[in-house]
C-alpha cells in the first residue's frame, strides 16, 4: 500500500487546500489534473527546501497561468523567471528523494487562503 503524504494543490481557479494523496506518479498526475509530471523545487536559507510538480506540457496545452502558486514559489525561494501553468501541487522530499509532507512553512506563505 502506497505511503500518503499531505500537498498542497494550488489549482488555476479556486482556493489552495491541503490534502492526503498517496505518494505515487499517478497520485500527483491525478493532483495536476493529469499530463506528464514537470518538477521544479526552491530553496530558502532560513527554512529549507521544497518541491512541486506541474504538468511538463502545459505552455503547448496553453494551459492558463497559475498567478499564486508562482507567487508561493518565488516567496519561498523559486528563481525562474516564468510563470507556472494550470495546477500544481506542492510537497517536501527527505534526504533519499522520498516524497513527504509539504513544509508547513511554505503553507504559512498563503496563510488563512489555504483550505484544511
Amino acid at each position: 500500500m502506497p505511503k500518503q503524504i499531505r500537498v498542497l494543490i494550488v489549482p488555476v481557479d479556486g482556493q489552495p487546500r491541503l490534502d492526503a494523496i498517496d505518494a505515487t506518479p499517478e497520485a500527483m498526475r491525478d493532483a495536476i489534473g493529469g499530463g506528464w509530471l514537470e518538477s521544479t523545487s526552491g530553496y530558502r536559507v532560513d527554512k529549507g527546501e521544497w518541491y512541486a510538480y506541474c504538468d511538463e506540457e502545459a505552455k503547448l496545452k496553453e494551459l492558463p497561468v497559475n498567478r499564486v502558486a508562482t507567487l508561493l514559489a518565488v516567496k519561498a525561494g523559486w528563481l525562474h523567471e516564468e510563470w507556472l501553468r494550470g495546477p500544481v501541487v506542492f510537497f517536501g522530499s527527505n534526504d533519499d528523494g522520498d516524497e513527504i509532507d509539504v513544509p508547513e512553512w511554505v503553507v504559512e506563505i498563503l496563510g488563512p487562503f489555504v483550505v484544511r
